[in-house]
């Protein structure tokens, strides 16, 4: 089964942009949620579970972690890249590799 990594923001954007309709479609699939550090994504995820999803997994200890143990990140266009967003400068301070983005 192939699974689906969604972080909050994209999940928020789906709903907003094209309803509850492709929503549902994702039910079938594994959805992985996450975030910069993990507490954000935990939520949604239960919020997901709670709606009646049953293959939901949080990113265990956010994006940042995972670009610290050297896992492959991509961008929009499924192009391998080191950038990260940090959220905020404060929230920037947690990662420790890959390039911080703010915007």
């Amino acid at each position: 089964m192939k699974k689906i990594l969604i972080s909050i923001l994209t999940l928020l954007l789906i709903n907003s942009l094209v309803g509850q309709r492709t929503i549902e479609k994702l039910n079938n699939k594994s959805i992985v949620v996450y975030c910069s550090i993990g507490v954000s994504s935990e939520n949604i995820g239960e919020k997901l579970v709670a709606e009646g999803y049953t293959n939901v997994q949080n990113l265990y200890g956010s994006i940042f972690k995972w670009v610290e143990k050297e896992h492959p990140v991509y961008d929009n266009f499924n192009q391998q890249t080191n950038k990260v967003h940090v959220f905020s400068k404060y929230w920037g301070k947690l990662l420790t590799k890959g390039e911080k983005v703010l915007h």
